[in-house]
């Protein structure tokens, strides 16, 4: 036997070698297992080399000094290690688990883990208490002993590895196992610093967004301000252009005025402006003359002119006022005056306000000046960019686009694409009628309506009935009217009624019956007023000829009050085809003759966008294009109208309550109707021989007052005339001869309807 193997020590160190030094992996070809008799020759051959080197000298007994062994191991720096909770109870062993793998550094010790584990428990325990250290799942770790894997299920002496004796572990023998990490595994240290990691590049990255926003907010902050600063200045430079208009205007339209007091001596010499209205002007007298409304005296002061009231809504320059001119006044008591001075309150003690009050109505009142500010600005910036687009279509339209001629002014190209105006909105002569005051008296005295409604609406009939009577130099005989768009033909009956004319109305959707005025005519006058269902583009010569001919009348005067947007031009049209049939040869049948045309016209703005929400411009642009010109022209002439039909509305929303629309955007749209009329009226002088334009009625009635006239060879001049005595007479004698048919004035009061505006509620009737 070999001297070492039967030492006792030899056996010793043997085990002491096998429980401290990791074996070698030895694997048979057969079945992978350890090879035992070739380990532990190479243990023995390692045991002789440490022997060579003293590491354990032998005695001459053989037994091996392990004291000198144990000493020269604790002289060597031991590996740091970490202890886990103990793991079952007694008996146990004292086991060390060395990591495989070193890539961890130090989330895991290099000795590995120490931990107290009972002989009885199963090695899933001791891969549990590890998974639950490492922070990760117990399937990604395996033991390892000796290069073999074991089984989780069975405790250390069942797996077949040798447990250290008592001797052993009182020397701090331990079972030392090898454990291995899954490649790719994370744990919980790695993780939470990664996490750590992330939450850091996280917080920066939402710093540097923060940092980011607060510098756009800055930016945005700064550019607002200055955005502000700029329209702030803009603002004051419009303000103070606008000051300047007006103070020009005021000395451009400056106006002295001598009042006098009817039944008084003396008069007052009024400083004021041809611009202002008759009841502004009333006002300014009043505060004057200090004669204000109270408990005694109610009413207002009423202005004259030429024996005839003034109405209030009227301008001095409407009103045919010039300067020097004399003005008679008197307070009316009672009733409606055409201008009053709003009652002052009585005086009451004023209560004083808090600081807290004050401040509030200070803020209040900036809230609204900004707001009107807001509102201005806005039609500024309208008018702007409707001359821009329109500055576009007329440069395409007259070719003017990458020539010297780019920088034409807007009127001019006005004037160059459209024409002359015959006649400016402002300068266009008011024709009312003659001797309103009487024609009025007379004319409301034989119908019933609603006082306000007659206000507005019978100065309009009237002055059209007088223009119908001129056309026909006063001859009614066999001599009828062709009332366009007649709606409840109220004006038709006056005209049947009173005149004596025969009336057809065309109309393209009737009102209920118990509107109709031509219903409350006595039976003997019902056949005067002839009521036909059409559009006027479909109502043509032969329908005319016919209906002429079952009434035997010759001639006929156009009439239509306010057709709307392309209702004026489908008139004219109408109008015009008339007027060509009329010159058919005479073996033809021959239409009555188209004497005149009357046409109050209404609503331009209606062609960019009608009651069908339709566009009419292309329509109106066919009636008058010139036929030698290139589409292009045509198309940009399109668009030109376009613009001049919406911003025409300016002057009619001017009147609305609480509008900002400038006295600009209302020149500009008086100046674009005047173009558009200008078509309207090249076309009626092209098909009767002459045409003018009018105001027919007082503003304060209607601020669509334009009115165009045609006539062959000439308009009359009775038209003009502020009297003309064969009219009223005949209006005397109609308006008696009615009243004896009727039993009294005809109930033309608008049934089933009301309306808060003209103060009327017929729901009831």
């Amino acid at each position: 036997m070999h001297p070492y193997r039967s030492s006792t020590g030899l056996g010793f160190a043997i085990g002491s070698v096998r429980h401290r030094l990791p074996g070698k992996i030895l694997r048979s070809d057969q079945d992978g297992r350890l090879c035992g008799s070739v380990g532990v020759s190479v243990l023995v051959r390692l045991f002789m080399v440490l022997v060579d080197l003293a590491v354990f000298p032998i005695s001459s007994s053989g037994e091996a000094q392990l004291s000198s062994a144990r000493g020269a191991s604790t002289m060597a720096e031991p590996e740091p290690t970490e202890e886990l909770p103990p793991i079952g109870g007694d008996p146990h062993n004292a086991v060390q688990m060395r990591p495989v793998r070193t890539t961890y550094g130090e989330d895991i010790p290099a000795g590995g883990y120490v931990v107290k584990m009972a002989k009885s428990a199963p090695l899933s325990d001791l891969k549990a208490a590890m998974a639950q250290k490492l922070s990760i799942s117990e399937d990604t770790i395996t033991f390892a002993y000796e290069g073999e894997e074991m089984d989780e299920k069975k405790t250390i002496k069942d797996n077949g590895i040798p447990e250290p004796g008592p001797a052993a572990r009182r020397a701090g023998a331990r079972v030392e196992l090898q454990f291995l990490i899954r490649a790719g595994v994370e744990i919980g240290a790695q993780r939470a610093r990664r996490e750590a990691a992330e939450a850091a590049e996280e917080a920066e990255r939402l710093r540097v967004e923060e940092e980011a926003l607060r510098r756009k907010e800055e930016e945005e902050k700064r550019v607002k301000m200055e955005e502000e600063q700029k329209m702030a200045a803009k603002r004051k430079a419009d303000a103070e252009a606008e000051l300047r208009r007006q103070e020009e205007a005021r000395r451009n339209n400056r106006c002295v005025l001598r009042c006098l007091e009817i039944g008084g001596g003396g008069g007052k010499e009024l400083v004021t402006a041809s611009n202002l209205t008759v009841m502004e002007v009333a006002r300014q007298l009043c505060r004057e003359l200090n004669m204000l409304r109270d408990e005694e005296h109610q009413g207002g002061i009423v202005l004259l002119h030429n024996g005839q009231p003034l109405p209030g809504r009227q301008t001095l320059q409407d009103a045919g006022i010039r300067d020097n001119d004399e003005v008679y006044y008197f307070w009316g008591e009672g009733g409606e005056a055409a201008a009053t001075v709003e009652a002052e309150a009585p005086c009451k003690p004023k209560q004083e306000t808090s600081k807290r009050q004050q401040k509030k109505q200070v803020l209040r009142d900036a809230r609204q000046e900004r707001k009107g500010e807001k509102k201005l600005q806005k039609q500024v910036e309208a008018l702007e960019a409707a001359l821009a687009a329109l500055d576009g279509c007329l440069k395409e339209h007259l070719g003017d686009v990458g020539h010297d001629r780019a920088d034409r002014a807007t009127r001019d190209a006005l004037l160059e694409a459209f024409g002359a105006t015959g006649c400016r909105y402002q300068e266009l002569p008011p024709v009312h009628g003659p001797c309103p005051a009487e024609g009025l008296r007379l004319l409301g005295s034989c119908l019933l309506r609603p006082q306000r409604y007659n206000a507005k609406f019978l100065p309009q009939e009237y002055s059209l009935l007088h223009k119908v009577w001129s056309l026909v130099g006063g001859d009614t005989k066999r001599c009828g009217v062709l009332d366009i768009g007649a709606g409840n033909a109220n004006c038709a009956v006056l005209a049947a009624a009173l005149l004596g004319l025969t009336v057809i109305c065309v109309e393209r959707e009737s009102p209920r019956k118990e509107l109709r005025a031509e219903e409350q005519l006595p039976t003997a006058l019902k056949g005067k007023v002839i009521r036909i269902e059409a559009d006027i583009a479909d109502f043509d010569t032969a329908a005319l000829a016919s209906l002429a001919c079952r009434h035997d009348l010759d001639r006929f005067v156009l009439l239509a009050k306010h057709p709307c947007g392309i209702g004026v031009d489908r008139s004219i049209e109408m109008a015009v085809q008339l007027r060509r049939s009329s010159r058919l040869p005479a073996s033809e049948r021959q239409p009555p003759t188209l004497l005149g045309v009357v046409i109050a016209t209404c609503c331009t703005n209606k062609l960019s966008l009608d009651d069908f929400r339709e566009s009419r411009v292309e329509e109106f642009c066919a009636m008058y294009a010139d036929p030698t010109g290139t589409r292009s022209k045509t198309l940009a002439l399109v668009r030109a109208v376009e613009v001049m039909s919406r911003c025409s509305a300016w002057r009619s929303a001017s009147a609305s309550l609480g509008n900002a629309i400038t006295s600009q955007q209302v020149s500009w749209a008086e100046l674009f109707e005047d173009h558009l009329q200008s078509l309207r009226l090249k076309r009626l002088s092209t098909a009767f021989g002459a045409s003018v334009e009018v105001r027919f009625a007082p503003r304060e009635c209607t601020l669509q007052d334009r009115c165009l006239l045609a006539a062959e060879s000439s308009v009359p001049e009775a038209i003009y005339a502020s009297s003309d005595p064969a009219f009223l007479q005949q209006l005397t004698r109609g308006v008696r001869e009615l009243s004896e048919a009727a039993g009294g004035p005809l109930d033309c009061r608008p049934k089933g309807l009301k309306s808060a505006k003209y103060d009327f509620d017929y729901t009831d009737d």
